[in-house]
Protein backbone atom coordinates (compact mmCIF):
# COMPACT_ATOMS: atom_id res chain seq x y z
CA UNK A 1 0.00 0.00 0.00
CA UNK A 2 2.85 2.69 0.99
CA UNK A 3 4.38 2.02 -2.49
CA UNK A 4 0.93 2.61 -4.13
CA UNK A 5 0.62 5.94 -2.48
CA UNK A 6 4.01 6.84 -2.80
CA UNK A 7 3.89 6.41 -6.68
CA UNK A 8 0.60 8.36 -7.01
CA UNK A 9 2.13 11.04 -5.08
CA UNK A 10 4.75 11.39 -6.94
CA UNK A 11 2.83 11.03 -10.00
CA UNK A 12 0.82 14.26 -8.76
CA UNK A 13 3.80 15.92 -8.07
CA UNK A 14 5.67 15.72 -11.26
CA UNK A 15 2.38 15.76 -13.47
CA UNK A 16 2.46 19.66 -12.21
CA UNK A 17 5.73 20.35 -12.36
CA UNK A 18 5.75 19.48 -15.56
CA UNK A 19 3.05 22.00 -16.66
CA UNK A 20 4.99 24.92 -15.72
CA UNK A 21 8.13 23.18 -17.02
CA UNK A 22 6.31 23.00 -20.47
CA UNK A 23 4.95 26.37 -20.00
CA UNK A 24 8.94 27.64 -19.83
CA UNK A 25 9.85 25.92 -22.14
CA UNK A 26 6.88 26.98 -24.93
CA UNK A 27 8.55 30.59 -24.23
CA UNK A 28 12.18 29.22 -24.90
CA UNK A 29 11.33 27.50 -28.70
CA UNK A 30 9.84 30.38 -29.11
CA UNK A 31 12.69 32.74 -28.90
CA UNK A 32 10.47 34.44 -26.24
CA UNK A 33 7.60 35.02 -28.83
CA UNK A 34 4.79 33.01 -26.74
CA UNK A 35 5.68 35.28 -23.52
CA UNK A 36 2.88 37.34 -24.80
CA UNK A 37 0.66 34.32 -24.08
CA UNK A 38 1.77 33.06 -20.91
CA UNK A 39 -1.49 34.98 -18.90
CA UNK A 40 -4.32 33.55 -20.96
CA UNK A 41 -2.46 29.58 -20.87
CA UNK A 42 -2.11 30.11 -16.93
CA UNK A 43 -5.95 31.24 -16.66
CA UNK A 44 -6.62 27.74 -18.13
CA UNK A 45 -3.82 26.00 -16.35
CA UNK A 46 -5.54 27.05 -13.08
CA UNK A 47 -8.99 26.24 -13.72
CA UNK A 48 -7.70 22.87 -14.60
CA UNK A 49 -5.55 22.22 -11.92
CA UNK A 50 -6.12 22.27 -7.87
CA UNK A 51 -2.82 22.12 -7.16
CA UNK A 52 -1.92 25.67 -9.05
CA UNK A 53 -2.41 28.74 -6.51
CA UNK A 54 -0.84 31.04 -8.83
CA UNK A 55 2.04 31.57 -11.57
CA UNK A 56 3.96 34.80 -11.57
CA UNK A 57 6.68 36.10 -13.75
CA UNK A 58 9.68 37.10 -11.86
CA UNK A 59 12.40 39.13 -14.39
CA UNK A 60 16.16 38.43 -14.35
CA UNK A 61 16.62 41.57 -11.66
CA UNK A 62 14.43 38.94 -9.45
CA UNK A 63 11.53 41.19 -9.41
CA UNK A 64 8.08 39.79 -9.86
CA UNK A 65 6.42 41.69 -12.66
CA UNK A 66 2.94 39.98 -12.68
CA UNK A 67 0.72 37.50 -11.19
CA UNK A 68 -2.08 34.95 -12.55
CA UNK A 69 -4.78 35.44 -11.01
CA UNK A 70 -4.89 38.75 -9.89
CA UNK A 71 -6.83 38.71 -7.44
CA UNK A 72 -5.40 38.37 -4.24
CA UNK A 73 -2.11 38.38 -5.03
CA UNK A 74 -1.71 42.37 -5.83
CA UNK A 75 0.90 42.47 -3.01
CA UNK A 76 4.02 39.98 -4.86
CA UNK A 77 3.25 42.43 -7.86
CA UNK A 78 6.59 44.69 -7.51
CA UNK A 79 8.55 42.46 -4.69
CA UNK A 80 12.28 42.31 -4.65
CA UNK A 81 13.03 38.28 -4.14
CA UNK A 82 16.33 39.40 -3.85
CA UNK A 83 15.46 40.58 0.18
CA UNK A 84 14.11 37.56 1.13
CA UNK A 85 16.34 35.63 2.47
CA UNK A 86 15.16 31.68 1.90
CA UNK A 87 14.71 32.66 -2.27
CA UNK A 88 17.66 34.73 -2.74
CA UNK A 89 20.69 32.23 -3.21
CA UNK A 90 18.43 29.31 -4.61
CA UNK A 91 16.77 31.22 -6.90
CA UNK A 92 20.32 32.13 -8.36
CA UNK A 93 21.93 29.04 -8.27
CA UNK A 94 19.16 27.31 -9.85
CA UNK A 95 18.53 29.53 -12.82
CA UNK A 96 22.47 30.24 -13.96
CA UNK A 97 22.00 26.23 -14.13
CA UNK A 98 19.05 26.33 -15.91
CA UNK A 99 17.51 23.92 -13.07
CA UNK A 100 13.84 23.55 -10.90
CA UNK A 101 13.83 24.99 -8.06
CA UNK A 102 11.27 23.77 -5.02
CA UNK A 103 11.37 26.15 -1.60
CA UNK A 104 10.00 24.54 1.31
CA UNK A 105 6.16 24.62 2.19
CA UNK A 106 6.26 28.33 2.76
CA UNK A 107 4.04 31.39 3.98
CA UNK A 108 3.08 34.19 1.40
CA UNK A 109 3.65 37.69 1.41
CA UNK A 110 0.33 37.60 -0.01
CA UNK A 111 -0.82 35.42 2.81
CA UNK A 112 -1.53 31.93 2.50
CA UNK A 113 0.87 28.99 2.56
CA UNK A 114 3.02 26.87 -0.96
CA UNK A 115 5.68 25.40 -2.32
CA UNK A 116 7.22 28.01 -4.92
CA UNK A 117 8.41 26.29 -7.85
CA UNK A 118 10.71 28.21 -10.30
CA UNK A 119 11.16 27.71 -13.49
CA UNK A 120 14.01 29.16 -15.77
CA UNK A 121 13.67 30.96 -19.42
CA UNK A 122 16.03 31.52 -21.06
CA UNK A 123 15.95 33.28 -24.49
CA UNK A 124 18.92 33.70 -26.81
CA UNK A 125 21.16 32.35 -24.10
CA UNK A 126 19.98 35.20 -22.07
CA UNK A 127 17.81 34.70 -18.63
CA UNK A 128 14.12 36.43 -18.83
CA UNK A 129 14.01 35.35 -15.60
CA UNK A 130 11.45 32.24 -14.12
CA UNK A 131 7.79 31.62 -14.65
CA UNK A 132 7.24 30.91 -10.92
CA UNK A 133 4.20 28.78 -10.00
CA UNK A 134 2.63 28.82 -5.79
CA UNK A 135 1.38 24.77 -5.54
CA UNK A 136 -0.26 23.53 -2.75
CA UNK A 137 -0.63 19.60 -3.65
CA UNK A 138 -3.14 19.00 -0.60
CA UNK A 139 -6.36 18.46 -2.26
CA UNK A 140 -5.22 16.03 -4.67
CA UNK A 141 -3.36 14.48 -2.07
CA UNK A 142 -6.79 14.25 -0.30
CA UNK A 143 -8.75 12.49 -3.08
CA UNK A 144 -5.91 9.54 -2.84
CA UNK A 145 -7.33 9.43 0.69
CA UNK A 146 -11.15 9.34 0.22
CA UNK A 147 -10.96 6.08 -0.85
CA UNK A 148 -7.96 4.40 1.66
CA UNK A 149 -9.97 4.96 4.95
CA UNK A 150 -7.72 3.61 7.62
CA UNK A 151 -4.36 4.93 6.62
CA UNK A 152 -2.74 7.78 7.95
CA UNK A 153 0.00 9.55 6.30
CA UNK A 154 2.38 12.57 7.17
CA UNK A 155 4.55 14.11 4.61
CA UNK A 156 7.43 16.06 5.17
CA UNK A 157 9.49 18.85 2.66
CA UNK A 158 13.08 19.29 2.31
CA UNK A 159 13.06 21.04 5.95
CA UNK A 160 11.49 18.44 7.95
CA UNK A 161 8.26 20.64 8.15
CA UNK A 162 5.04 18.59 7.99
CA UNK A 163 2.75 20.16 5.40
CA UNK A 164 0.18 17.54 4.94
CA UNK A 165 -1.51 15.30 7.51
CA UNK A 166 -4.58 13.24 5.91
CA UNK A 167 -5.94 13.19 9.15
CA UNK A 168 -5.61 16.48 11.12
CA UNK A 169 -7.09 15.25 14.06
CA UNK A 170 -4.47 12.99 14.44
CA UNK A 171 -1.27 14.75 13.61
CA UNK A 172 0.18 15.05 16.87
CA UNK A 173 2.73 12.16 17.14
CA UNK A 174 1.57 8.90 17.65
CA UNK A 175 3.05 5.54 19.22
CA UNK A 176 2.22 2.46 16.50
CA UNK A 177 4.09 -0.96 16.19
CA UNK A 178 7.02 -0.22 13.73
CA UNK A 179 5.68 -3.01 11.45
CA UNK A 180 2.66 -0.86 10.91
CA UNK A 181 5.12 2.38 9.54
CA UNK A 182 5.83 3.41 6.08
CA UNK A 183 8.62 5.47 6.09
CA UNK A 184 9.94 6.18 2.43
CA UNK A 185 12.70 9.42 1.07
CA UNK A 186 10.68 11.18 -2.27
CA UNK A 187 13.05 11.61 -4.90
CA UNK A 188 11.45 13.78 -7.84
CA UNK A 189 12.98 13.96 -11.60
CA UNK A 190 15.00 16.61 -12.32
CA UNK A 191 15.42 18.43 -9.10
CA UNK A 192 18.55 17.95 -7.36
CA UNK A 193 18.51 18.18 -3.42
CA UNK A 194 14.65 18.25 -3.34
CA UNK A 195 13.83 15.50 -0.85
CA UNK A 196 10.85 14.75 1.09
CA UNK A 197 9.24 12.25 3.34
CA UNK A 198 5.91 10.28 3.98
Amino acid sequence: MGDLVKDRFSRIIQQNIFTLQNLSERIQQTEGDYFKYWKSEVGFIIKQNPSFKFVEHIDSNMLIQDVVPINDNEKAIGLNIAQISYRKAAWIFKSKNRKTNVTPWVKLKQGGEAFLVDEPIYVNNKVWGTMTAGLDFRKQIDEIFEVRTGFHMHLHDQKDYLFYCSSPEQCAPITVDSSLIYMQALDFEGMEGIKWEM
